[in-house]
């Protein structure tokens, strides 16, 4: 009985696929999760949020940090390898800190 109920919350992350092990790709997981808010946010091309002038970020700490904001205030399960994804796929295709 023990082991089932161990084995419940695990089948659970498993079947839902809102957090895995291993990291999906940077671009995959910015689809799934950032773009359908940011095209909101822009009132189309989501993009036009890291390309704009006046944009919050100007650092590769300060991407991250803004990727864990948004993943923290719309309370979305991503493991700390997933926030890197992503902050690395938007660095290499918009902003093109120095890593």
């Amino acid at each position: 009985m023990k082991l089932s109920i161990l084995a419940l919350p695990l089948s659970v992350v498993v079947l839902t696929g809102t957090a895995s092990a291993e990291p999906a790709g940077g671009e995959e997981l910015h689809q799934q999760h950032c773009v359908e808010c940011h095209q909101r946010m822009a009132g189309g091309d989501g993009s036009a949020l890291y390309t704009r002038d006046d944009r919050r970020v100007n650092s590769l700490e300060g991407l991250h940090t803004q990727v864990n904001r948004c993943k923290d205030n719309l309370q979305i399960a991503l493991f700390d390898d997933d926030v890197a994804a992503i902050a690395r796929y938007l660095n290499k295709s918009y902003y093109r800190f120095e890593e």
